[in-house]
């Protein structure tokens, strides 16, 4: 199960990797995958000193969107094809998995179990909430602050079981 973990990991690396056109520094992929395999996956890596979301890539490089979809979909898969690894071997059920990748290449996986679709918190909130916890991103505002903190409450609730 170890293995068939790593090598979905380094199948999920690769397909976010050859989605990108350009050498990059640091990677973080955010899959929030539910029990019948809907939800959603989101990425930013970093190039030139500056995260990218992966949304931008076509714009910013010039690629065809409906290669870049088709190519996003594989992705989406990927994550699917991790929860049923999880599912089927009766292992606990994470609502989302991020894989990190430094510019050394080295991976990390963290999982989370706070149950967000079924939270206040939507989309826009928890890829901004990633982006805090994750990229350094800063709040824009006391009411956004508050919000994170809520977040991180919401989180700890469910992860430190």
């Amino acid at each position: 199960m170890e293995k068939q973990i790593n090598e979905k990991i380094i199948e999920i690396v690769h397909q976010a990797n050859d989605m990108i056109p350009v050498e990059w520094d640091d990677l973080y992929i955010n899959f929030e995958v539910d029990k019948t395999l809907s939800g959603g996956v989101i990425f930013f890596f970093k190039y030139k000193g500056k995260y990218h979301y992966y949304m931008d890539i076509p714009s910013l490089f010039n690629i065809s969107e409906d290669e870049f979809d088709d190519e996003f979909m594989d992705l989406f898969d990927l994550g699917g094809e991790m929860k049923k690894i999880f599912i089927e071997q009766g292992l606990e059920e994470w609502s989302a998995f991020i894989i990190k990748v430094d510019e050394n290449n080295k991976a990390s996986l963290d999982f989370d179990y706070a149950p967000w679709n079924k939270s206040q918190f939507g989309p826009t909130a928890r890829i901004n909430f990633f982006r805090y916890q994750y990229l350094g991103f800063k709040p824009r505002n006391e009411k956004e602050l508050e919000q994170f903190k809520a977040m991180e409450a919401f989180q700890r609730k469910y992860n430190s079981k």
